[in-house]
């Protein structure tokens, strides 16, 4: 690996790192609210749904994630946002964006990668 692609990984991590802090600082005093399709009993020993999780993830999360989508980018639209990719979550073709505001390549690239 040459100079410059080590300078610049390490800028990267840097830069990956510091915004860990501001998410932990976020969390940590601000509150928020985590959506989740499937009740915290459903998968218990004792759950009368044996198969819901997987059936729910089958037949709604493609819906649901469509939804949550479309009220992330209105919200977007009218507030300030910073979006960021996390490197081990997102495949090698879109490292280019790994450490950048990507709040401006435009919907549309923005739901390409967030898309499964």
């Amino acid at each position: 690996m040459s100079k410059s692609k080590k300078k610049k990984r390490k800028q990267v991590i840097k830069e990956i790192e510091e915004m860990n802090l501001i998410i932990e600082f976020l969390t940590d005093n601000t509150v928020y609210y985590y959506l989740d399709t499937v009740p915290k009993t459903i998968g218990r020993e004792d759950s009368y749904y044996d198969g819901y999780q997987d059936w729910c993830d089958k037949s709604y999360l493609p819906a649901f994630a469509e939804s949550v989508t479309r009220i992330t980018f209105a919200m977007m639209e009218y507030n300030y946002a910073e979006v960021y990719l996390e490197p081990e979550f997102y495949p090698k073709k879109y490292s280019k964006y790994v450490g950048k505001n990507i709040r401006n390549i435009g919907f549309d690239k923005l739901e390409e990668i967030i898309k499964p």
